[in-house]
């Protein structure tokens, strides 16, 4: 029984076989009649014949041609077993291929039907997204309402900050006149009007005075919402920015406000990554670390390539997005440049004025988290991250720098709400 192509095969080697030898017995059992026939012509021609020699050649003709006519049966045999294992071959291929459509006909239809579901999604999520576009418009619309209500509010603020640094300034003149102490030197924050009070000449009453008032501390945010742009692309000497992440929310775990600073990571920052965390999340506080050149910020693609955005563009892209002007942060080598820059837009931006080391910068930063978390102002957390450098002997720990508009006192700005 021929069921499958490998034995049609051996069959059609052995009918070849089998025809090959029933034409050479054809072809002997001719011959033999024919000397039979010759025998029997020239026996005829004789007067005296051998009949046993005619018989003897006869009988051997017969068995020649009963031999070839066995090879014949075998050979019709063969072909109509090879007729028989193609027509089953064929009946079995054409039930493989009713198959095979029938599979084909239940993956098309299975398609179809995805591509339903696909459409009912899609309309879903269309759906859904115009219900988030209504809900962001409206969340827009309330943020521009408080905004707007809060600008009165704002300036009694500053008229009371005005009020209160008149006080301290007619403290300080009692008391200089008093110790015939001389004034104290200007802070390396970008300004030399700026000056350190000594902490000597200031009595608990004044101190008090410098923290937050009742009013002030209304006017900031529940939560304060940090933001870390970190990118490391290849190409660029690797900095340990995951350990940056780290010590910074054990700081925030540790810190007597920790609870009220929200800290959002966007590591391998992209450009378009700047426009969609800054608009999630509004942040107050905007930190970027990783690498600088002198082409700007190097950011990542999505082949983990370097970016360098401009410092222009990159201030750009914040101060059109933020409505609130943000504290910023470069914990970047050579970003002081970049932090004069944002100042001028910014509420207060701090950069580094040259190559820092990796531990260097990892130290400022997360000492920056403390005292901000502690509800300090930003000037005091500033002083508290670069005093930490020199206490610990780093050789970098002039390099933070500190930059802010005229009209703007980083020691009356605060980022986290204290606890009532």
């Amino acid at each position: 029984m021929i069921n499958d192509l490998a034995t049609l095969g051996e069959k059609l080697v052995e009918h070849d076989r089998l025809a090959l030898r029933a034409n050479e017995a054809r072809t002997n059992a001719n011959l033999r009649v024919s000397k039979v026939n010759e025998a029997i012509y020239a026996a005829a021609a004789v007067t005296v014949t051998d009949r046993r020699v005619i018989d003897r050649l006869e009988k051997v003709a017969n068995q020649a041609q009963s031999q070839a006519d066995a090879l014949h049966r075998r050979v019709v045999t063969a072909e109509a077993e090879i007729i028989e294992g193609i027509q089953v071959l064929l009946a079995q291929a054409l039930r493989r291929e009713g198959e095979t459509r029938q599979q084909l006909a239940a993956m098309r239809s299975g398609l179809d039907d995805l591509g339903k579901r696909l459409g009912t999604t899609n309309e879903i999520l269309t759906s859904q997204g115009e219900q988030l576009n209504t809900v962001g418009g409206q969340l827009t619309s309330t943020v521009k309402y408080v905004i707007t209500s809060m600008n009165p509010v704002q300036k009694v603020l500053r008229l009371n900050t005005d009020a209160v640094r008149e006080v301290v300034e007619s403290v300080r003149g009692l008391e200089q006149r008093r110790a015939g102490a001389t004034q104290a030197s200007p802070l390396p924050f970008g300004r030399p009007s700026t000056r350190q009070l000594p902490a000597d000449a200031i009595d608990n009453a004044v101190k008090d005075a410098l923290q937050p008032s009742v009013e002030q501390a209304a006017g900031l945010p529940e939560k304060l919402i940090a933001v870390m742009f970190a990118s490391n692309p290849e190409g660029h000497e690797k900095v340990s920015l995951d350990h940056e992440m780290h010590d910074i929310q054990e700081q925030l775990a540790a810190s007597r406000h920790g609870r009220l600073v929200q800290f959002e990571l966007c590591p391998a920052t992209r450009v378009t990554d700047l426009f969609d965390r800054l608009n999630r999340f509004a942040p107050r506080l905007v930190h970027f670390s990783g690498h600088g050149t002198a082409e700007g910020i190097v950011l990542s693609t999505p082949n983990n390539l370097p970016k360098p955005v401009a410092p222009g563009d990159l201030i750009g892209v914040i101060h059109s997005t933020l409505e609130v002007s943000p504290v910023i942060l470069f914990n970047i080598c050579d970003s002081a440049q970049f932090a004069e820059q944002a100042a001028q837009s910014a509420e207060v931006a701090i950069g580094m004025a040259g190559p820092i080391s990796d531990a260097a910068a990892r130290a400022f930063t997360v000492r920056f988290y403390g005292g901000i978390a502690a509800g300090h102002s930003v000037q005091t957390a500033y002083a508290q991250a670069v005093q930490g450098l020199r206490a610990a002997g780093h050789p970098d720990a002039g390099l933070p720098q500190m930059f802010f508009r005229p009209d703007v006192d980083p020691s009356q700005v605060w980022l986290v709400r204290p606890s009532s």
